[in-house]
């Protein structure tokens, strides 16, 4: 998904909503333990170290009611660093 706003605060926050979705599947894969997973998380953590703790702190507070939206729970512990992997956000 593609946002193009006034400022970049502004786009990620349409974007987080969104990335909410990405965070809580992503969590729900890395969790599972099977060899693949150990290494996608493995291959991911070397990318960015954070990424199954952000994940997992998005999935604990993911209401199905709040989907994609900016304003709920699981949105505000989207990461700058999250948008920015999972996300494209600009000025434009």
């Amino acid at each position: 998904m593609i946002h193009i706003a006034e400022s970049k605060e502004t786009a990620r926050y349409e974007a987080a909503g969104y990335a909410v979705n990405a965070a809580y599947l992503m969590w729900s894969v890395m969790s599972h333990e099977s060899p693949e997973t150990a290494e996608l998380r493995k291959r991911l953590v070397e990318e960015y170290p954070t990424i199954a703790e952000h994940c997992k702190r998005v999935y604990d507070n993911f209401d199905p009611a709040y989907r994609e939206h900016p304003d709920s729970l699981a949105a505000a512990f989207i990461t700058p660093q999250m948008l920015d992997t999972m996300e494209v956000v600009d000025t434009g």
